[in-house]
C-alpha cells in the first residue's frame, strides 16, 4: 500500500495519498511501515513552500558543441582486446554494440575429474577421523 500512496504523490492526487497514508498508520501490522506512514503523512500535509524563480536553482544545459572542450582532443576509444571496435565508426555502430558482454571463465580452479575425487576423499577421511576420534569417546 505504501506504492500506492507514493503513486498518488507522483499524480498530484494529495488529498488520496493522505488517506492512504492514515490507512496505513490504522491498520498495518508491522510498526515500522506505520511509523513510516506517519512521517510520510507529516511531510504531506505539511504547508507548501512557494519559491520565486530567483530562489530556484537553474543548471544550464550543455549542447553538443561542448565549449570547455578543446577542438580535436576527443578521441574514440578503441580496447585493446578489440581490434574490430575500430571498425564499428564507418558502420555508424556505438561502442556498446561492439563490447563483447561474455564473462571471462576463471582458470584458477583446473577442472579435472582427478580433484573432484581428492577433496572427496579427503572430506570423506576427515569426517570418518573426526567420528572415530571424537564422536564415540572411545578414541585414543
Amino acid at each position: 500500500m505504501m506504492w500506492l500512496a507514493l503513486a498518488y504523490q507522483a499524480c498530484g492526487r494529495e488529498q488520496d495519498c493522505i488517506d492512504t497514508y492514515k490507512w496505513l498508520e490504522n491498520n498495518h501490522p508491522v510498526p515500522k511501515m506505520k511509523k513510516q506512514a506517519a512521517d510520510l503523512r507529516y511531510i504531506m500535509e505539511a504547508p507548501k513552500l512557494e519559491l520565486s524563480p530567483e530562489e530556484r536553482v537553474t543548471i544550464p544545459l550543455l549542447n553538443s558543441e561542448d565549449s570547455w572542450v578543446k577542438k580535436g582532443s576527443r578521441k574514440a576509444y578503441t580496447p585493446r582486446y578489440n581490434p574490430a571496435a575500430g571498425a564499428t565508426k564507418a558502420q555508424n555502430k556505438s561502442y556498446w554494440d561492439s563490447v563483447d558482454w561474455d564473462a571471462p571463465v576463471p582458470n584458477f580452479i583446473p577442472d579435472k575429474w582427478y580433484y573432484r575425487v581428492a577433496w572427496l576423499l579427503l572430506i570423506v577421511g576427515v569426517t570418518v577421523y573426526l567420528n572415530w576420534h571424537y564422536g564415540t569417546g572411545a578414541g585414543p
